[in-house]
């Protein structure tokens, strides 16, 4: 199908990075210095679910978010990467879209029928109003041709596939399709992949996270996490430097995320679908910690000034958000919000967005300071170990058993203890609360 490029309405460019797996607190500038000296405070500490601020690790973000907004309370709507590169990208969660959230192959069908239900995907929509569309990552997920993945709608998508070597090739081909693109109004997709594991961290960034002495005597691996989150933070700056040099800072959107968070807390030391481990894996648990995301925006007019917005957000609001930018109207089916108005502060939302996190068999809702996770049928996480805590390791070849989980995170910020049994009534509304927003309706 030959297309012939038209004139465009859209006012900007977008630049859309995601780090896979990066948590929001490996970046400095996204630290609320109050928030952190409280949850140390806690009753229970939150161990490695609150990593030390170490500045100068990741300038190139430190540097975006001084000039932008960053989002300091924000969360995926997945705990693992295809679902939340698909809530990024349409505005809705997984179980929307009708896309199963526990297995790695999509059943039979499923394909087909989001196919067939023209999904409302962030770079169609800005192909219809004239951009050019390109991706360079490391996610097969996003392939359509894969069992695993599903078509995003870009025009064009290379996969890298080479652990170690991925970050230099995606960034060598997003800086030549720059090159080539300068000219057309683009929405540019780039996903980098070093903090999820295996981790093969260069020495100069693991001397980076040594200079703080707080991050020094944290796990070695936990270490290997932040340093390779720093290898992409340099990457980024490539790009950033290549927008200002082809004078196209002040008409380009910016977008830094995360597919989702990542779980480094030795409280989370257990085995779930699959026999997973939780601990430096993602999609088998359902944590605070393995979902919230870092969002980082910067236009300069429109979303600049260094803000910190502390209202919650989602990941699904960020492409109500870029439409919101280019002047277009959102999807009617997207569940996101434009974050547009708590940027400008436009006048209070009348009540907070809820958060609901998809997991391989489990489904989450933050509500206040309530975390409350419950599971599917399909799911096969760990016992509880005798004070309350869902941390403890199923044997070998045994089929571990569970219950609800709910932890106050004003008293445990780190998840340690659960205490669904202590608060039914806690549970039975935030049950209500998370079937309502399941089927997008007022509690």
């Amino acid at each position: 199908l030959l297309v012939g490029q038209g004139p465009t309405r859209l006012p900007y460019d977008v630049l859309w990075i995601v780090v896979d797996a990066l948590r929001p607190d490996v970046v400095a500038g996204l630290h609320d210095a109050a928030e952190d000296a409280a949850k140390r405070a806690a009753a229970r500490p939150p161990l490695e679910a609150l990593l030390p601020a170490v500045p100068g690790l990741m300038p190139s973000i430190d540097g975006l978010a001084a000039r932008g907004v960053h989002f300091e309370h924000a969360w995926s709507a997945a705990a693992w990467t295809r679902p939340g590169t698909l809530a990024m990208l349409t505005g809705e969660r997984s179980s929307e879209l009708g896309i199963d959230t526990t297995v790695w192959v999509l059943p039979y069908g499923q394909a087909e029928r989001y196919y067939a239900s023209d999904p409302p995907l962030l770079p169609l929509l800005l192909r219809r109003s004239g951009a050019v569309t390109g991706a360079f990552v490391n996610n097969f997920f996003m392939s359509g041709y894969a069992a695993v993945g599903v078509d995003m709608g870009f025009e064009r998508l290379t996969d890298h596939r080479y652990r170690t070597r991925d970050t230099g090739e995606i960034t060598r081909d997003a800086l030549g399709w720059l090159d080539a693109h300068g000219a057309d109004r683009f929405f540019l997709f780039v996903n980098y992949n070093s903090p999820h594991e295996p981790y093969d961290p260069l020495p100069e960034m693991l001397e980076r996270v040594g200079s703080v002495p707080a991050a020094a005597a944290l796990d070695s691996e936990v270490r290997a996490y932040m340093a390779e989150g720093a290898k992409d933070d340099a990457a980024i700056g490539e790009l950033l430097a290549k927008i200002e040099s082809l004078g196209l800072t002040r008409s380009t959107l910016v977008v830094v995320t995360a597919d989702h968070g990542e779980t480094l807390s030795t409280a989370h030391e257990a085995m779930g679908l699959g026999h997973i481990p939780m601990r430096f894996h993602h999609a088998v648990g359902n944590f605070e910690e393995t979902t919230r995301i870092p969002i980082v925006m910067a236009l300069p007019g429109t979303l600049e000034g260094g803000r910190a917005v502390t209202d919650r957000v989602r990941n699904v609001d960020i492409a109500p958000t870029v439409l919101d930018v280019e002047g277009l109207e959102p999807d009617p089916r997207m569940s996101g919000r434009s974050m547009l108005p708590l940027a400008k502060k436009a006048g209070a939302e009348p009540e907070p967005r809820v958060v609901v996190s998809e997991g391989r068999g489990s489904r989450a809702i933050l509500w206040d300071t309530w975390r409350f996770v419950t599971h599917t049928p399909a799911a096969k996480a760990p016992p509880p170990k005798a004070d309350g805590s869902s941390a403890a390791s199923a044997d070998a070849g045994t089929e571990p058993t569970f219950e609800d989980e709910l932890y106050d995170l004003a008293t445990d910020p780190g998840e340690r203890r659960n205490v669904a049994r202590q608060h039914a009534d806690v549970v039975a509304e935030l049950r209500a609360r998370l079937g309502a927003a399941l089927a997008n309706t007022p509690a």
